[in-house]
């Protein structure tokens, strides 16, 4: 699946995901147009690790059409969207 805001890109079963922030006009802090997102299957899930992992939400949990959307930075200070289907 590819469009102009998102885009899907299947590696080998493992699917690599990126949403194009300008296209919704998003403000971007740092590097390029461009946001790697993941799917998981269990939203509450991750938001828990990420608060034991003091992760920073950047992004708090959304829903967007039919998904739950969150971003948070990694321990490298990138920023990555995570999403479930709801």
């Amino acid at each position: 699946m590819k469009d102009e805001i998102f885009s899907i890109f299947d590696l080998n079963g493992f699917r690599f995901c990126l949403f194009n922030n300008c296209r919704v006009n998003e403000e971007v802090t740092w590097g390029d147009n461009c946001l790697p997102s993941f799917q998981v299957n269990n939203i509450e899930k991750l938001t828990e690790r990420l608060i034991e992992l003091n992760a920073k939400i950047v992004f708090p949990l959304t829903k967007i059409k039919n998904n739950w959307v969150l971003e948070f930075k990694d321990s490298e200070g990138n920023d990555i969207e995570v999403y479930c289907e709801s």
